[in-house]
């Protein structure tokens, strides 16, 4: 009895399947929601709240704090309040669980982490410690474990400029590509519903233009790293041809004014660029490609 034989899918369609995953992966991620609201979003059940920020910003903060926090918070701050005038070297933190009311009226307990950064300098040169703060909030799975929740982050500063920069390092921790697995099954991709609110000892919660600001800053900025994270069997030449194409595509729909031009191929060659046709042209199933973009302001 003659087998029949299994069809091979055609190298077209599964490159155009790869390509539409590359793209859902980069652009279709919950984006990061930034306001200059200090109270919780009323349209999502928050699972977790994280307070970060300078020493100083955080103990300014206390008054402007919500309720269901200002207890939790002022004793953190006069915990550490005598080490607050010396120079820090290590972020220090606490996790603890306290009681909200949801929409519905019930209580229940929401995670509460709060998070002081350092105040002593490093090499990124910045009071703010964007480094300090991406790397305290990357350790929770909260912003990288698989699934779907809710989580709301208050990004402190003394000045303005360094609670954006503390937002913008909220956004660094959020990542949207993570290929883990468990026993060799593909997880769900991490998909947090991230707020952010902005908020300064120096001029308390932040204007909605540099929310909006931050949004766009951010949103680019976790595209760019989703980019950097995928390995090549995910983005190759051919899924990312595609990805820009659809990029581009989206642009054109908002009004933009851009073009899109790809040297590809044999004709890298024609046209002077053998540095890339070279290192390239091996691969036959995903030829090198340059993507040349070009736009009217």
């Amino acid at each position: 009895m003659s087998k029949r034989p299994a069809q091979a899918c055609p190298p077209a369609a599964k490159s155009a399947r790869q390509s539409d995953l590359v793209s859902e992966m980069i652009l279709n991620r919950p984006a990061i929601l930034y306001t200059g609201d200090v109270a919780l979003p009323k349209e999502a059940a928050v699972s977790s709240v994280f307070v970060v920020g300078q020493p100083a910003a955080m103990k300014a903060f206390v008054a402007a704090a919500p309720e269901f926090l200002k207890q939790e918070l002022s004793n953190f701050v006069t915990a550490h309040d005598d080490a607050s005038s010396a120079t820090v070297s290590r972020p220090s933190q606490i996790v603890t669980m306290i009681k909200q009311t949801d929409l519905t009226g019930e209580d229940k307990f929401v995670k509460l982490v709060l998070i002081n950064i350092p105040t002593e300098a490093s090499r990124h040169n910045n009071p703010a410690r964007p480094d300090a703060v991406a790397k305290a909030l990357v350790k929770f799975p909260d912003f990288t474990a698989p699934g779907i929740r809710a989580v709301h982050v208050f990004a402190l500063g003394n000045t303005a400029r360094d609670a954006a920069v503390t937002g913008i390092s909220v956004g660094r921790a959020a990542f949207r590509f993570n290929l883990s697995t468990k026993r060799g099954v593909p997880c769900e991709m991490p998909s947090p519903k991230i707020t952010v609110g902005v908020w300064s000892a120096e001029s308390g919660p932040a204007s909605k233009e540099l929310c909006e600001a931050l949004g766009v800053v951010v949103d680019k900025m976790r595209m760019s790293a989703t980019l950097t994270d995928m390995p090549t069997n995910f983005l190759n030449t051919t899924t990312y041809v595609s990805f820009m194409e659809r990029l581009v595509g989206d642009l054109k729909a908002l009004g933009r004014d851009m073009k899109m031009n790809v040297i590809k191929g044999n004709e890298l060659e024609e046209q002077g660029f053998g540095g890339l046709w070279n290192v390239g042209k091996a691969c036959t199933a995903n030829p090198p490609a340059l993507v040349v973009l070009s736009w009217n302001a």
